[in-house]
């Protein structure tokens, strides 16, 4: 399922902004701050903002270095 959703061609920002809004609640479940999950994940807290609050387009190797931060699955923030 993981796989499939990447690789779909017409992901629209509704679906972007789902998956924003999961990541903020996992990160809020963790009692983590956005720079906590951005130091852990290793990426800029701005990007991360960005993608958690606007639901802005992000590349695969950064959802996945927010799943690791997060330890949790893919299918956490995917469904």
């Amino acid at each position: 399922m993981f796989l499939e959703y990447c690789f779909m061609k017409n992901i629209d920002d509704k679906k972007l902004r789902a998956i924003g809004k999961r990541i903020n609640d996992l990160r809020i479940e963790k009692r983590m701050s956005i720079q906590e999950l951005a130091d852990k994940a290793n990426i800029e807290r701005s990007n991360l903002s960005r993608i958690s609050t606007k639901g802005s387009n992000f590349t695969l190797l950064t959802l996945l270095k927010i799943i690791t931060a997060l330890e949790c699955e893919p299918n956490d923030i995917i469904l």
